[in-house]
């Protein structure tokens, strides 16, 4: 009977502290993706400030975000700072 029971425990203990484990993983990991999450909030309004301030048309903003950004997305072994272009001045807005 103690044997049964010693036995019934452990299975218990083991099935409970597994579980407590996959919990506090489940947490580290969304925890961590909050984390991720906001970084890239953070880059995205980085490359938007960076570029709006080095880019004098519209269209040359809007590309300088999509480069930037598609730069931030490669793998870090990839990675690699794009260069902003400015366009050719003739293609330049009049305004």
């Amino acid at each position: 009977m103690q044997k049964s029971f010693n036995a019934t425990l452990f299975v218990l203990s083991c099935i409970v502290g597994g579980c407590a484990s996959h919990n506090s993983n489940d947490a580290a990991m969304k925890e961590a993706l909050q984390e991720k999450e906001a970084a890239y909030l953070r880059l995205a309004k980085a490359i938007t400030t960076y570029c709006s301030a080095s880019t004098e048309t519209i269209g040359a903003r809007q590309s300088c975000i999509v480069e930037r950004r598609l730069a931030a997305d490669r793998p870090d072994d990839a990675q690699q700072i794009v260069p902003a272009v400015p366009f050719p001045s003739h293609l330049r807005s009049s305004r």
